[in-house]
C-alpha cells in the first residue's frame, strides 16, 4: 500500500512558514519588551545579567548539541532506517540543528556586544535571546514528536532487543 506524499514545494512552504511564525513572535516579544519595560530598564539589565545570560545560553547550545547528536546516534539503528525510509529524518534534523545556530549567534552577540547601551544592538539581543527562547521550545516539541514517531514504529511490529 502506497502512502500518500506531501509535495516537495508544499512541505518546503510548510516548514519555511513555521520558521517565519518563530521570528515574526520573536519579533513581538521583543517590541512587547521594549515597549512595557522601557529601553533604559533593558539596556540597564541586559549589562548586569550579561555573564548569567551568557551561561544560560551556552547551557543551552549544549543542550541542542547534545540532542542532536543523539539523534545522529539514533539515525544509526533500524529506527533510523525506518525514518529515512518515512523522510522524517532531513526534517527532523533541520529542526534540531536550528537551536545551535540561534544560540550560537546568541552567544556572539552576548560576547561582542560588551554592554548593549543602544537601541539597535539592545533590540538585537533580546531578539535572539527571545528567538533562542522560543527555538528551545521548539527542540522540546521536535524531540516529542520523534517520541511519538517511535512509538508509531514500536507499534507496527519494530525488532525487540
Amino acid at each position: 500500500m502506497k502512502t500518500k506524499r506531501t509535495p516537495w514545494l508544499v512541505g518546503w512552504r510548510l516548514s519555511s512558514w513555521e520558521y517565519l511564525v518563530e521570528i515574526i513572535l520573536a519579533s513581538l516579544s521583543c517590541w512587547a519588551v521594549f515597549i512595557l519595560v522601557g529601553q533604559d530598564t533593558v539596556c540597564t539589565r541586559l549589562c548586569s545579567l550579561r555573564p548569567e545570560l551568557l551561561g544560560i545560553v551556552g547551557g543551552a547550545l549544549a543542550a541542542a548539541v547534545g540532542v542532536w547528536a543523539i539523534l545522529f546516534d539514533i539515525l544509526r539503528g533500524e529506527f533510523g532506517a525506518w525514518l529515512r525510509e518515512k523522510e522524517e529524518a532531513s526534517a527532523y534534523s533541520a529542526g534540531l540543528a536550528t537551536p545551535i545556530f540561534v544560540f550560537l549567534l546568541g552567544l556572539l552577540v552576548l560576547l561582542f556586544d560588551d554592554c548593549p547601551e543602544k537601541l539597535f544592538a539592545s533590540a538585537l539581543a533580546v531578539f535572539v535571546l527571545m528567538y533562542g527562547l522560543i527555538n528551545f521550545v521548539t527542540m522540546i516539541r521536535n524531540v516529542s514528536g520523534l517520541v511519538r514517531l517511535w512509538q508509531t514504529w514500536q507499534k507496527k511490529g519494530a525488532p525487540r532487543s
